[in-house]
């Protein structure tokens, strides 16, 4: 019969959480999704050909999981990085201004060039790792990471700035 696909897994989970870790750029997103990875291992064992790729196999699990959690990012709150969003809520103004919040992000998202726009969309709303944003480009690795860094600051910077403002 040979080795149950539960403990075949387990040999293969350091190479697949590498390869989720390249694919969703998040330690802890990628744990998560290897851990979902195991769960339909083992609820649909049954269904792997025992003459098949088992690395394949979960290899194409592993994907299917990180698009679905990339097409739930891009339906998340406003798209925004998280420290974005957590910043938002510590120096939120009362309720009645929440539209003035709204409108200060987006003034702050519209001030930004539109190439710092362009990396932080594919960034953080597309869920794009650095290397393929590089490759898109036409930049180096490092600079879309130095690029996307100082956009998310700069952002932060404004988006506080005019919290701060609204605040008087």
């Amino acid at each position: 019969m040979g080795t149950p696909p539960e403990f075949r897994f387990v040999t293969e989970s350091p190479q697949l959480r590498g390869y989720l870790l390249a694919l969703t750029g998040d330690a802890h997103l990628a744990d998560d999704l290897l851990q979902e990875c195991f769960l339909i291992v083992r609820r649909r064992a049954a269904e792997f050909r025992p003459d098949g790729d088992f690395a394949a196999w979960c290899r194409g699990i592993c994907r299917n999981l990180a698009r679905e959690a990339a097409r739930a990012r891009r339906r998340g709150p406003l798209g925004l990085p998280e420290d974005v969003v957590e910043l938002l809520a510590e120096e939120a103004p009362p309720p009645s201004d929440a539209d003035a919040q709204l409108v200060a992000v987006r003034s702050c998202l519209q001030r930004l060039a539109p190439r710092a726009r362009e990396l932080l969309a594919l960034r953080h709303v597309d869920g794009l790792p650095p290397r393929d944003i590089a490759a898109r480009v036409g930049w180096s690795v490092n600079a879309v990471s130095v690029a996307v860094t100082r956009a998310l600051a700069s952002l932060r910077g404004c988006v506080a700035a005019h919290v701060e403002v609204a605040r008087g």
